[in-house]
């Protein structure tokens, strides 16, 4: 729009060119080229001893690591940085334990029903002021890495 005359441009016909000559996305092996296996993420320290978790709730969370793992990397590549705060992981864990099918909408618990009660660089707990759960408390801890790039994940919860 210009000068509150709007213009329209309309192509009836786009030559894109040649696509790119196959010769400069073909790899030589013997050019000085080495096969190497292929690192995710190497700034992931994995922590494969669980007794990082500081708490010691009446229920404890089943955890896949592999999976935790997986989610650590997507944390750091930007796609779900929700799992940087551990309010919101517990927000939708709890949620989750009301609709085990799935959220649709609005979260059942709200995030300012959760208040933290304590935490330190690995560890969280969580009180939940909601009368729609019996949980009352959640534990989350960093299992994959102990620093703020680290993910949270929900290791146990009381009633």
């Amino acid at each position: 729009m210009n000068k509150a005359i709007q213009y329209t441009t309309r192509y009836t016909e786009i030559d894109f060119g040649e696509s790119i000559p196959e010769d400069l996305i073909t790899i030589d092996l013997n050019e000085g080229f080495i096969e190497v296996e292929l690192v995710t993420d190497k700034n992931t320290d994995i922590v494969e001893d669980k007794n990082i978790v500081g708490y010691d709730p009446e229920i404890i969370a089943e955890v896949n690591m592999e999976i935790e793992k997986a989610e650590q990397i997507a944390a750091d590549s930007g796609s779900s940085p929700w799992k940087l705060d551990p309010v919101y992981v517990a927000q939708i864990y709890v949620s989750l334990q009301l609709s085990p099918e799935g959220i649709a909408g609005d979260y059942p618990i709200n995030y300012d029903e959760l208040v933290i009660v304590e935490k330190d660089e690995t560890n969280v707990m969580i009180n939940v002021n909601s009368e729609k759960t019996d949980i009352k408390t959640v534990y989350l801890s960093r299992l994959i890495r102990q620093d703020d790039t680290g993910i949270w994940t929900v290791t146990g919860y009381d009633e």
